[in-house]
């Protein structure tokens, strides 16, 4: 499912359930919805999107158990083995 704070993306990001290009000329800002105060700001988004190396390019729909890990997360784990 979708997660609930965002509006349904882009059709051509929907191919599936796993991770898939985003076309060109889209931002963040076209899957942000408005008006209620606990939705994430295309700040944040754009944020976390830059903390986490395998979203630069791609529209990952997974549920959050199984979500791509942020870059300080990812690192802990490789310096850890």
């Amino acid at each position: 499912a979708w997660n609930t704070y965002l509006v349904s993306p882009p059709a051509a990001c929907i191919v599936g359930a796993s991770a898939h290009p985003i076309p060109k000329g889209d931002d963040v800002n076209g899957m942000v919805s408005s008006g209620s105060h606990d939705q994430f700001s295309a700040d944040e988004i754009a944020q976390y999107r830059s903390e986490t190396s395998g979203l630069e390019n791609r529209v990952h729909l997974n549920s959050a158990g199984a979500s791509l890990m942020p870059d300080v997360v990812l690192d802990a784990v490789v310096g850890h083995i």
